[in-house]
C-alpha cells in the first residue's frame, strides 16, 4: 500500500512569536515618541497610513522598526518547533469492509497469553493479540469511532459499525508517563477509518524509561462473535487479521 503523508496536528513556533512580540512594541514604542496620531479609524495594515495624516513619517519608521526587530530578535532565537512535533502521518488509501479488523501497528503479532501482563494474558479484558511495534504509529483497527481515548494517550478504544467494541492499549503499565512520549491526533468522538493514525509514539523514549512497547488489541465485547485471527508473525500495519 502506497502511503501519502498529511499533516495532522498544528505545529507551534514559540520563537517566532516571541519576537512578533518584541518588533511590535519596539515599533509602537518608537512611534509613540515620534508623535504618531492616527486622525480616523482604519484597518491595521500598511495601506492604512493616510489616517495618520502629516504623522505618517512616525507611522512608517514605526513598522520599520517592528520589521527589523522581528527579525533580529527571531534569528537570534532562532525557528525552533514546539515539543508538539510535526507530524507527518502515513495517510489511508485503502478501504476495508466494516467488519474486518486490521493490525495496528507495523511489527510482529504475538498471542495475548504472550504478553507479561496477566490481566492482558489471562484474557481477563477480552480476547485479542499483540504486536511487538516496529513503528511509531499506532492506528485504528477498525472502521468506526474514537468511542475512548485516554488523556495520557496510552489506550484508546474503538466502536466498530456492528456495535463490536474494541481496546487498544498501548505497552505495559505505560500510564505511568502520564503522556510522555505519547502524541493523540484525533480526539474522542472522531470516525476512523481502519488503518487511520490515533496515536504517535516515542518508542525509544518509552523503552528508555524502562517499559515495554507491547501493543494489545482487544475485543472487549462480543456484539459481532469474533474470534480466530489470522496466524502469527510479521505484519505490516493495515493487514486485515480477521
Amino acid at each position: 500500500m502506497l502511503f501519502y503523508y498529511a499533516e495532522i496536528k498544528f505545529v507551534y513556533y514559540k520563537k517566532p512569536m516571541i519576537g512578533v512580540m518584541a518588533g511590535g512594541f519596539a515599533g509602537g514604542f518608537i512611534a509613540s515618541l515620534l508623535g504618531i496620531k492616527a486622525y480616523v479609524m482604519g484597518y491595521s495594515n500598511i495601506i492604512a497610513l493616510p489616517i495618520f495624516q502629516e504623522t505618517v513619517g512616525a507611522a512608517v519608521v514605526g513598522v520599520l522598526t517592528a520589521i527589523i526587530v522581528a527579525a533580529i530578535v527571531t534569528f537570534v532565537l532562532g525557528i525552533e518547533e514546539s515539543d508538539k512535533k510535526k507530524a507527518l502521518t502515513p495517510a489511508v488509501t485503502k478501504t476495508y469492509a466494516d467488519d474486518e479488523i486490521v493490525a495496528v501497528t507495523d511489527g510482529q503479532m504475538i498471542p495475548l497469553e504472550d504478553v507479561k501482563d496477566e490481566a492482558f494474558a489471562s484474557k481477563a479484558l477480552g480476547d485479542g493479540v499483540a504486536f511487538l511495534p516496529d513503528s511509531d504509529y499506532i492506528c485504528a483497527p477498525a472502521n468506526g469511532v474514537l468511542s475512548a481515548l485516554f488523556p495520557t494517550g496510552h489506550a484508546f478504544g474503538i466502536t466498530m459499525n456492528d456495535g463490536t467494541e474494541l481496546l487498544v492499549h498501548i505497552g505495559i503499565n505505560t500510564v505511568e508517563l502520564n503522556g510522555e512520549g505519547f502524541d493523540t491526533l484525533l480526539s474522542q468522538g472522531d470516525p476512523v477509518r481502519a488503518g487511520q493514525p490515533v496515536v504517535r509514539i516515542d518508542r525509544n523514549l518509552i523503552q528508555k524509561k524502562g517499559y515495554d512497547t507491547t501493543t494489545m488489541l482487544i475485543i472487549t465485547n462480543n456484539a459481532g462473535e469474533r474470534n480466530g485471527f489470522q496466524d502469527f508473525g510479521a505484519v505490516k500495519q493495515g493487514n486485515v487479521l480477521k
